[in-house]
């Protein structure tokens, strides 16, 4: 997140553009250098720290240290690796290096971890070894098979310029992390580690909804970054949006409907409460999503510094909510203040990134989106909770799917006719 420099986030913004160019090379090498510099002085750190923290009163082992200091460089590279099979069109590349790195990372952890029993140390040499292997395959695919042939491939004004779009992204990203992760360390200050699982029992359950989201934006970003240069296509952003919150807002919302079936499956009764929160956090992913579309002026006109404005804002509001609601409402309160950061990173993103890259979003479809967020919360809330048995969870997650269904399809018939009056 730090050390990489976010050199592949400026990859992406020139990648099609340097193909045209063909000096996809130079982009490539900068990218690739960038990451170095920044990841080498990391893993210095890392490992200072590890060998000599005693010294400063900082507590760290040297055999944990060591396998996450030479897992950087090569993790990057895959992921760069990733990133440009899926600009290139080469799904099968993609697929290998992602699918690879997983099923060598669950061997060899299963392998160290469960049969030669080296604990957390042995977990990290897992994916240290497995990144090695995939970070080398993925830098291979990079530069090999003769696909570029520039003679020239460290450029320094495609390395400055790479850099003045890349950093400010590094701030911005840390926003963000910290923003989704902040309440961890809220509710155990204030209720311990105990309402802590019940609160990462509420994340995953509702990140179903990243999931499907994360796959939105895996197939997003290429599309987005092709047309950037092109301001007559900026319809295409409009309809963008439009389409994911009609095409991803019912499936949010049906998967909040079965948050007291998802605890159930996913965790011992004594968590129950916290799929009270689960719609909170599920809609608060769901409308993380929008970022990637919404704030696509920031890359067109390359000023993404405005990012970090707007992350560092919402995330200054998510800890001042943090520390008003969780003393009162534990888990819940996480999740009020998760979805309210996020609904503010969006607004603040769309209202910078239409003063400096105007696009013709239909604002219809996204105030009754936000309609229906606020009136299926509303919905889910009201409906009694479920007994303890398998028989009253289904039966209240069918109750709450009926009433949200009907204002899932009250959207998508009002947007569905708000599209055909606009293109008759």
């Amino acid at each position: 997140m730090v050390g990489g420099l976010q050199s592949e986030s400026a990859i992406a913004r020139d990648y099609h553009e340097s193909v045209r160019s063909n000096s996809e090379g130079r982009l490539l090498a900068s990218g690739i250098l960038s990451s170095i510099f920044g990841l080498t002085v990391v893993a210095l750190m890392l490992l200072l720290v590890g060998k000599f923290g005693s010294l400063f009163a900082v507590e760290a082992d040297f055999e944990v240290v060591l396998p996450v200091a030479l897992m950087l460089l090569p993790y990057q590279l895959l992921l760069i690796g990733q990133l440009v099979a899926r600009f290139r069109g080469d799904k099968g590349i993609f697929a290998l290096l992602a699918i690879g790195d997983l099923v060598m990372t669950m061997a060899l952890t299963w392998s160290l971890v469960a049969i030669y029993d080296f604990g957390v140390p042995g977990a990290l040499w897992a994916q240290a070894i497995s990144k090695l292997v995939w970070g080398g395959g993925a830098t291979l695919y990079l530069f090999g098979g003769g696909r570029l042939r520039e003679k020239k491939l460290f450029d320094y004004f495609t390395i400055v310029r790479s850099l003045k779009y890349s950093l400010p992204l590094v701030p911005a990203v840390g926003a963000r992390w910290l923003q989704r992760y902040i309440g961890q360390w809220a509710v155990v200050a204030f209720w311990g580690l105990s309402a802590a699982g019940e609160l990462a029992v509420a994340m995953k359950t509702g990140m179903l909804v990243l999931l499907v989201e994360m796959a939105f934006r895996l197939a997003w970003t290429p599309i987005a970054m092709q047309s950037l240069d092109r301001a007559e296509e900026r319809e295409k952003y409009a309809s963008a949006l439009q389409g994911y919150l009609l095409g991803l807002l019912p499936l949010a919302l049906t998967i909040c409907c079965f948050s007291w079936v998802g605890v159930k499956i996913l965790a011992p009764e004594s968590y129950r409460e916290a799929a009270r929160a689960v719609p909170l956090f599920a809609l608060s992913f769901f409308w993380d999503g929008t970022l990637a579309i919404v704030g696509i002026g920031l890359n067109a006109v390359r000023k993404t510094y405005w990012g970090m404005l707007s992350y560092g804002v919402a995330a200054v509001c998510n800890g001042a909510l943090l520390i008003y609601l969780v003393p009162f409402w534990g888990v819940f309160g996480v999740g009020v203040a998760a979805l309210c950061s996020s609904l503010l990173a969006a607004a603040l993103l769309l209202f910078i990134s239409q003063k400096l890259y105007p696009i013709p979003y239909r604002y219809k479809a996204v105030f009754l989106s936000l309609g229906a967020t606020f009136g299926a919360l509303a919905i889910l809330l009201l409906i009694p909770e479920p007994g303890s048995s398998w028989w009253s969870v289904f039966l209240n997650a069918g109750q709450r799917l009926v009433f949200v269904s009907i204002l899932s399809f009250g959207l998508i018939a009002v947007l569905r006719r708000n599209i055909l009056l606009e293109n008759p």
